[in-house]
């Protein structure tokens, strides 16, 4: 019986509404154009509060994690510092190796050869690319991943092999027309290499696109030794809480190799991670600050204009109450009403932040993205608007007094 009579109070409280609204079709959207632009402003800034998020993780597979710390040849910034360091053999593989091998946290160097620009040549065509050497563990330790063939595996590294694997830029400009490059050959550095992957990226413009790697091991064979000094070098911890242990062991043990001079620099992954947290934190702030202002101006809206509403319809509250209408028919068609009005401006604003995802990748400085999650919390808060704009206006208009309210 309670149930029922809810349930006709509901669909009757709705129907009212539905004609108030239609009635006053311009004051409906005036008064929801508040939280149409609420929500709209709320999607769009979680979107990109979302791509700032995606783009540290996305910086932390790049950088290969937490647990990683990079060593880098110091650069001269004064005519001192250029005398000192003029005295120093510089970074090398095998000092390296050896102070791995000392401290029991360390999992491996990652030694790397940035060479710089080179044309490539193949099946008569040319193209620049960005050429690395690096060992097999660098590979999975930056999280490359291939697209079509294989990654350079410990073998290839151990025996010294002429393999490589390409960016699709790369692909696109050397073999157009080929639908597998796996097995083929390029020519860099005037030496040929057998192409065994194609390195998987989202699109041909990342970095990745462009680059050709290949063993540490033949680059040390062909072009240098072990004793070349390295421009830098990154080494793989057993875990990131050894991250600033390894900073002062190492700067300890190459300071003694080279004869006090510390003529490198060592940074930390957590370090860089931070600073890019603490850049976009401000932005985050901003972005939630906003929304969250653009939010409440449009609730406050809706509550204004309920008010208002209820010094129109004071006559219509005393009718209804003289012919039985009791306070929570009354109270519950004014919170209704207040909800339908949130929705008209809502959905619409929810439709139109949405479509900021759609758009063409690179606009932006960061690629907008959303979840379900977040779409639940614009409909959810949507209807939470409703209900806390209209409870006031509803009280007020529930207690209302049928003799008084019928004077106007």
């Amino acid at each position: 019986m309670i149930l029922t009579r809810l349930y006709n109070q509901i669909v009757t409280s709705f129907r009212l509404c539905l004609i108030e609204i239609w009635s006053n079709r311009l004051r409906s959207f005036i008064t929801s154009f508040g939280i149409f632009l609420g929500i709209a402003s709320y999607i769009i800034n979680i979107a990109f509060i979302r791509g700032i998020d995606n783009d540290i993780k996305k910086n932390l597979d790049r950088i290969g994690g937490l647990d990683i710390i990079t060593i880098k040849k110091k650069v001269s910034a004064t005519e001192e510092e250029v005398i000192n360091l003029s005295k120093s053999s510089g970074i090398k593989i095998n000092e390296i190796d050896e102070i791995s091998k000392s401290l029991p946290y360390v999992q491996f160097p990652l030694p790397l050869v940035d060479i710089p620009w080179s044309i490539l040549s193949a099946a008569g065509k040319k193209s620049y690319a960005k050429p690395f050497a690096v060992c097999s563990e660098y590979l999975s330790t930056y999280n490359y991943e291939v697209q079509e063939g294989r990654l350079l595996t410990s073998n290839d590294h151990n025996q010294k092999l002429s393999v490589c694997i390409i960016g699709q830029r790369v692909v696109k400009s050397l073999f157009p027309n080929e639908k597998s490059v796996l097995g083929k050959s390029i020519s860099i550095l005037n030496h040929q290499f057998t192409i065994v992957g194609v390195i998987k990226t989202e699109n041909e413009f990342e970095y990745k696109a462009i680059q050709i790697i290949f063993p540490y091991s033949f680059y040390i064979y062909k072009f240098g030794s072990e004793n070349n000094s390295l421009d830098e070098i990154a080494v793989k911890l057993k875990n990131s809480s050894y991250a600033e242990k390894a900073r002062i062991d190492f700067t300890l043990l190459l300071k003694q190799k080279h004869r006090g001079i510390e003529d490198f620099e060592i940074e930390l992954n957590q370090t860089k991670i931070e600073e890019m947290r603490s850049a976009q934190k401000g932005i985050k702030i901003l972005l939630i600050s906003i929304a969250a202002i653009t939010l409440l101006m449009g609730g406050i809206s809706i509550m204004n204009i309920m008010f208002a509403a209820i010094g129109d319809r004071i006559r219509e509250i005393g009718i209804r109450k003289a012919l039985g209408a009791r306070r929570s028919d009354i109270f519950l068609q004014f919170v209704i009403e207040a909800i339908m009005v949130c929705f008209v401006g809502g959905l619409p604003g929810m439709i139109l932040g949405t479509m900021i995802i759609f758009f063409p990748k690179g606009i932006f400085p960061f690629d907008p993205s959303l979840s379900i999650y977040d779409l639940t919390f614009a409909f959810v808060f949507t209807l939470t608007a409703g209900i806390l704009s209209g409870v006031s206006p509803a009280i007020r208009a529930a207690s209302m007094q049928p003799v008084e309210a019928l004077r106007y």
